[in-house]
């Protein structure tokens, strides 16, 4: 058997199981040991460097394979030991740079493509950490999965394949890409039907915050619903747009809707036994003359010390959990692949 085939076989296997781990304990916790994501990530890793051991054509290529493997680590330590957000945008730079330059090298790719890889996926969840779109945890699980699939495996379509063609274009054949737009798709569907359940939970309250968000955002309602009704009109030409359409009429409805499930039913008083590393603070919390300030990075074991003293119970977001839709996601994207490319198939 394939070396490289039955590599990503038990990369897949692991990535799954992960997974089914982390959501159930998302499920139930609303958080996610640290162990299960690195576990997977340092897998990985270490899988990935004895493939390209086994596959290096001299014993240069055996060495700088060794080299890359522990210059890997120290980036993740270093990632993980930083506090200055800017630095972790330096580092997936050097992350970047090291894939770049390794080309010239003549590396094999199975291992170099962890870096580029995990470089970008850093950039990304940055932006989606610090805009409060996702939490540590996630952050964690989508860098460890950039390194089982940094790059597509070999047991699916196309697999050898660059690009695939889309409406008579070629688009980059990245599993990661495929995966990511799935997870959007699984997302919105997951974030309703979780949003609907909560929203039943706390009826009274839901409505009264839905009628508050409807008139805070209705300008942008209008622009949204009128741009989303000229894109069906002009579906008549181009049969694609008609998922652009539908989807800038639906969006101003499901921000109104998610936000007022967020401020219904998301927000819960906790002790200071109940919080974790990472919760985000709704107000200002004031501990004799210190004020503990909500931020992006969320509470520090520091602020849990603090809460701790003062005895008080604190306003936090408990927000949805968000592992399970990269179990579901992970699934969709192996057995069918990118489902935006699969609807504008059928449209089209």
């Amino acid at each position: 058997m394939n070396l490289i085939f039955l590599s990503d076989v038990i990369l897949t296997v692991l990535a799954l199981i992960c997974l089914i781990v982390a959501s159930y304990t998302d499920f139930k916790k609303r958080e996610v040991a640290n162990w299960i994501s690195f576990s997977l990530l340092i897998a990985a890793l270490v899988i990935r460097t004895m493939v390209s051991i086994f596959l290096a054509s001299n014993f240069l290529q055996v060495i700088l394979s060794f080299i890359l493997f522990i210059l890997f680590v120290l980036g993740i330590f270093f990632y993980l030991k930083n506090e200055v957000p800017w630095l972790e945008f330096v580092i997936a730079i050097i992350f970047i740079g090291v894939w770049f330059f390794s080309g010239f090298l003549n590396l094999n790719i199975y291992l170099v493509s962890c870096f580029l890889a995990f470089g970008i996926l850093v950039i990304l969840t940055n932006f989606m950490y610090y805009g409060k779109m996702s939490g540590g945890a996630d952050v964690k699980i989508l860098l460890a999965l950039a390194v089982v699939f940094s790059t597509t495996p070999v047991f699916l379509k196309h697999a050898y394949d660059l690009f695939v063609p889309v409406f008579g274009f070629s688009v980059p054949n990245i599993f990661l890409f495929d995966f990511f737009v799935d997870s959007l798709f699984v997302g919105l569907a997951f974030g309703v039907l979780f949003s609907i359940f909560m929203a039943f939970r706390n009826k009274k309250v839901f409505c009264k915050k839905f009628k508050e968000f409807s008139k805070k955002y209705l300008v942008f309602e209008i622009i949204l619903i009128v741009l989303g009704i000229v894109l069906l009109i002009l579906s008549i030409f181009q049969r694609f747009l008609i998922i652009f359409g539908i989807f800038l009429i639906i969006i101003p409805f499901l921000l109104v809707f998610i936000s007022s499930v967020q401020e219904a039913s998301m927000k819960k008083y906790k002790s200071w036994k109940e919080l974790t590393e990472g919760d985000w603070l709704v107000e200002d919390v004031r501990v004799n003359k210190k004020i503990i300030k909500p931020s992006a990075d969320g509470l520090t074991k520091k602020d849990i010390l603090l809460i701790k003293k003062s005895g008080k119970k604190v306003l936090v977001l408990d927000g949805m959990p968000f592992v399970p839709v990269f179990l579901i996601s992970l699934i969709v994207s192996l057995i069918f692949g990118n489902l935006l490319f699969l609807l504008l198939k059928i449209l089209t």
